[in-house]
């Protein structure tokens, strides 16, 4: 957890905006707000890191491959 309210609130924001584009089948924008997530907080909460997965899988399936992550 995130000692500062606001960048938590910030943080709990672009994980709803990911839940809702992957509900609206923008998967890989959906991947790129939860690896901005995890660039930010350093580890994601585990249900996030299963969504990432399996919108990045889904995404492959309806588009095109999205680009690896650079480490």
């Amino acid at each position: 957890m995130i000692e500062d309210p606001g960048r938590q609130a910030a943080i709990d924001v672009l994980l709803l905006m990911a839940d809702a584009d992957a509900r609206w089948g923008e998967y890989r924008h959906a991947v790129s707000l939860v690896d901005s997530v995890e660039e930010i907080v350093g580890e994601l909460p585990p249900e996030y890191a299963l969504k990432r997965e399996r919108w990045s899988r889904l995404d492959v399936i309806t588009g095109e491959p999205r680009l690896a992550r650079v480490a």
